[in-house]
């Protein structure tokens, strides 16, 4: 019986000594404890904080693919079209994502570029985009040039992606549009209708009249825009190029007519 009445004394008196520690090793394991019951509770509030899907960002919901109860996690994503600015939630299955959201206010269009005319876009370029559907047009700026290439028809195309300054009130995601690019501008230059420049290897021609004779003159060319091309030299202001005419089909063989004649004056090019 004293044995026993000395066994609770000594609890007693440990479990007191607990609830007050007075040493420094008393002292460091109580907080030691209460740090590893802290990581419990914080623990315990990250998997309650989780069960709520947070959008990282404001827009309309495009899709949704998941049900209660899947397993969700957030990443980035796009599409190629017209898109708004997009955040997809993953459910973790190979169904794709979860929930597609996307901001229509921070839209952007991606085209297909081809080759020969990708090399000359650059991050930053102007262009003016058009939606066929609704006649709305609006400005952007080229933020992406993807530079893996994709092969259609055996015609190489790289991505390319204009984020739009404002997004036309009456397009949707994955409205469809024409992009028009600036590459660049000159004024007060002498420019020739590109028809009338025959191009072969590095070397340029066109052809003058001059007092009523027609010769092959070699020029310099510049910058070549949709309709007209800059001539850096070889002509002058005032030299009348001539325009190829089209051949219409007959039942003999001969040179076709000499084309009409075109006065050169300072213009602009783009």
């Amino acid at each position: 019986m004293t044995s026993a009445q000395s066994a609770v004394r000594s609890a007693e008196l440990t479990a007191q000594a607990n609830l007050t520690p007075r040493t420094a090793d008393q002292i460091a394991q109580a907080k030691a404890s209460v740090d590893a019951a802290q990581v419990q509770v914080d623990i315990a509030q990250r998997e309650l904080d989780e069960t709520t899907l947070t959008a990282p960002m404001g827009g309309v919901v495009l899709t949704v693919n998941g049900a209660v109860g899947d397993t969700a996690g957030s990443s980035g994503g796009g599409a190629s079209g017209t898109t708004g600015e997009t955040s997809e939630s993953s459910s973790g299955t190979e169904s794709g994502a979860f929930i597609t959201i996307a901001n229509a206010s921070r839209m952007a269009v991606t085209a297909d570029i081809p080759e020969a005319d990708a090399g000359r876009l650059e991050l930053g370029q102007r262009a003016e985009v058009t939606f066929p559907a609704t006649g709305a047009t609006a400005t952007g700026t080229v933020t992406g040039i993807t530079p893996e290439s994709t092969v259609e028809n055996n015609v190489v195309f790289y991505p390319v992606t204009v984020s739009l300054d404002t997004a036309p009130p009456d397009v949707g995601v994955g409205a469809t549009s024409g992009i028009a690019i600036d590459v660049g501008s000159v004024t007060g230059v002498l420019t020739v209708p590109s028809t009338a420049v025959t191009t072969v290897g590095d070397s340029s021609t066109v052809t003058v009249r001059r007092d009523g004779a027609d010769t092959v003159v070699p020029v310099q060319v510049g910058m070549v825009g949709d309709t007209t091309t800059e001539i850096t030299s070889g002509v002058a202001e005032g030299d009348v190029v001539v325009l190829p005419s089209p051949t219409a089909a007959t039942g003999g063989t001969g040179l076709p007519p000499s084309g009409g004649g075109l006065q050169l004056r300072p213009g602009g090019g783009r």
